[in-house]
């Protein structure tokens, strides 16, 4: 997130001396990588705002049910023993 807000304050940075001394060729550049960084950081904002507001279950759906049971069996070593195989 951190990137994004340097983006962001770096674009707005580079664009002002183009807005201030009207060239058009910055202007035109910049403005959308700044639009860009922006749309980006709302982005991320609102995902996070959106899984925080998510009821937790308690299971990650995510994983194989074969690799809950050795996690839950062996605990976070099952993880790096099947990824050395």
């Amino acid at each position: 997130m951190a990137f994004w807000f340097c983006s962001w304050s770096g674009g707005l940075m580079t664009l002002a001396p183009g807005v201030v001394t009207r060239a058009a060729v910055i202007i035109l550049g910049l403005r959308w990588l700044t639009i860009i960084y922006i749309r980006n950081s709302f982005l991320i904002i609102k995902t996070a705002a959106t899984l925080a507001n998510r009821p937790h279950t308690g299971v990650d759906t995510s994983l194989s049910a074969q690799t809950r049971r050795r996690r839950a069996r062996f605990g976070q070593r099952a993880l790096s023993v099947s990824v050395l195989r």
